[in-house]
């Protein structure tokens, strides 16, 4: 976490308690352009209990972790004086809110990050200097290390984990038993997949088989990227500098969903779907199985 000066007035001070409460769950970021090792205007040393004296603090999230990052918000708003105002921007829409902020120098307090952009972000010296506080913290080793070590930059640490998130299936077995399949026995392959949402579908009366975000580059890369993994094959070639998007393995994916859109088992939606509803369709209970963020339901 870090302070943040800019037109909107001085330094706020520093809410380090906030990294060990929002350490516990991916990316919640503090971006600011001075040291990350003062607190705020009063000039004293943070330490990982930081200083709660009523400060309020600007946090983004994007669309995509809105059920998270609201949940963490209100568990700190409720046990510090500080208080952290959050503003969830649509996904498809945050890289360019945060590059035209970083612009303008008007970042907020705190913002929460795809750690696939983190190295970019540390590297334009967007975030606060944490080093020292996330040390500090008598967790700091049971974080997860991947993202602590994507947001280290010349030996100094800039980020703590705000998300975890894995790309799973979800099914809905309640549907499963009406359409007679195996409750107990949930897709393993693509083909298992196909086959099941294609049952699940021929239920009728409002229930489709599947869903995706068929309007979002990131849910696609989301979903079918570990697909083509678990068929295995890789997307990119060992040095990482040329793709396998056109591999075998990968034009099946394609041709999978490609049949779905063509075969009406998709609920509605899915076409336009940006990513910003699309974890919000599989809990209504009318999709048999989809891919989302584990995170989703949890």
């Amino acid at each position: 976490m870090g302070s943040t000066t800019g037109p909107r007035g001085p330094v706020r001070r520093l809410a380090v308690g906030a990294v060990a409460f929002l350490a516990a769950a991916s990316l919640i970021t503090a971006c600011g352009s001075g040291d990350g090792d003062s607190a705020g205007g009063s000039g004293r040393t943070a330490d990982a209990k930081g200083v709660d004296d009523g400060a309020t603090l600007t946090m983004w999230t994007r669309a995509a972790t809105r059920p998270q990052s609201e949940a963490l918000v209100k568990a700190y708003n409720a046990s510090h004086k500080n208080k952290i105002e959050l503003t969830v921007v649509p996904t498809d829409d945050y890289q360019a809110k945060v590059g035209a902020a970083a612009g303008s120098h008007d970042l907020p307090d705190l913002f929460a990050s795809d750690v696939v952009f983190v190295p970019n972000y540390t590297t334009s010296r967007l975030f606060a200097d944490l080093t020292q506080r996330i040390d500090a913290l008598p967790f700091a080793a049971s974080l997860a290390q991947s993202h602590i070590k994507a947001g280290t930059y010349k030996g100094r640490k800039y980020v703590v984990p705000h998300t975890l998130d894995l790309s799973v299936l979800f099914y809905n077995k309640d549907l499963y038993r009406k359409a007679k399949l195996d409750p107990e026995k949930p897709p393993a392959t693509l083909a298992d997949w196909d086959r099941q949402a294609r049952a699940v579908d021929a239920l009728g009366n409002g229930v489709d088989g599947t869903f995706f975000g068929g309007n979002c580059g990131g849910c696609g890369v989301f979903t079918w990227w570990p697909s083509i993994w678990a068929g295995g094959a890789e997307v990119l070639n060992k040095e990482g500098t040329g793709a396998n998007l056109d591999s075998a393995t990968a034009k099946k994916v394609y041709d999978t969903y490609r049949g779905w859109v063509k075969d009406d088992i998709v609920a509605p939606g899915a076409r336009d779907e940006t990513g910003a509803t699309w974890t919000g369709v599989f809990p209504k209970g009318k999709v048999g199985v989809m891919p989302m963020p584990s995170t989703t339901l949890g």
